[in-house]
């Protein structure tokens, strides 16, 4: 999903912002808050491999949601536009 950004100057669109959303029997649903959940599980060899692997898939979704985002505004934006994509540093 794009979100506009407006411009305070003239209230035109100055760019969009990519926000991870997933489609639900409720409709478009925000994705933060699985990406900033905590598996707050530590100690045995376990909860370090679940750790991970939850990592590992968080990582693989903000990829592609990036790279999905990428080729959609590449086709369909107008040039000059801005593209706005907000990564969470331990994602990088």
């Amino acid at each position: 999903v794009f979100q506009p950004i407006l411009s305070s100057e003239s209230t035109a669109i100055f760019g969009y912002e990519v926000l991870g959303r997933i489609e639900t029997n409720r409709g478009l649903e925000s994705l933060g808050s699985f990406f900033l959940a905590v598996d707050e599980s530590r100690g045995s060899k376990q909860d370090f491999v679940r750790t991970s692997e939850l990592f590992r898939i968080k990582k693989k979704i903000d990829r592609e949601i990036r790279y999905q985002a990428l080729l959609k505004f590449k086709e369909e934006a107008p040039p000059e536009t801005c593209l706005f994509i907000n990564i969470s540093p331990h994602l990088m």
